[in-house]
């Protein structure tokens, strides 16, 4: 099973979700709309993963702040974990978005709540810096909302693999072009 992370303000109909669907067929893909509140974003990853018989056969797919959802998931159970352009301190990259936003598939708005950042500050301090061997980071030097100098520098600090490309953008436009890399690795999961 893959399970697919969403960022801020998209949901679990994401492209993304839907292109690992359309070019992985014989692979389970989950991608829940997550919570706004991040307590309960990671609560519904854990709900989901406990409720699987076959836990050896998991592999996290996050983007930005799924991309750090999948990460603090990843230390939590020690599932492989592919991440694109993961945000490493949503607090500091979220701050001043309080108030109304738009989703990015539409004209609904969510509100995002101070305590909200204050929940992504502690998960941010409980998510150390462990797991390498099963890290698989990719980043687009192209981001426009999240400087990818900052993932780059706390990943290679822990000796992750990360796979750098010129163009794609935040929303990750080269997506296809990973996919190849996730069937590989989902199949060599033991």
């Amino acid at each position: 099973m893959i399970i697919y992370l969403h960022g801020f303000a998209s949901s679990g109909k994401a492209y993304k979700s839907k292109l690992l669907r359309k070019f992985l067929p014989d692979i389970e893909v989950i991608s829940p709309d997550l919570p706004l509140e991040p307590i309960k974003a990671i609560e519904t990853v854990r709900d989901i993963i406990e409720k699987r018989s076959d836990k050896d056969r998991v592999l996290l797919v996050g983007s930005s702040l799924g991309g750090f959802y999948a990460y603090y998931i990843h230390k939590e159970f020690g599932f492989p974990a592919v991440l694109l352009n993961p945000t490493v301190n949503p607090f500091q990259d979220l701050k001043g978005r309080a108030g109304i936003n738009y989703r990015i598939d539409g004209n609904e708005t969510f509100e995002w709540k101070d305590e909200y950042s204050i929940q992504l500050r502690e998960l941010y301090r409980d998510a150390g810096k462990t797991g390498r061997n099963h890290l698989y980071v990719y980043l687009n030097k192209d981001d426009e909302v999240l400087d990818y100098k900052k993932s780059e520098a706390f990943f290679r600090a822990i000796g992750c693999k990360i796979q750098l490309f010129d163009k794609g953008g935040h929303v990750f436009t080269n997506f296809d072009q990973i996919i190849p890399d996730i069937k590989r690795i989902y199949h060599n999961l033991k």
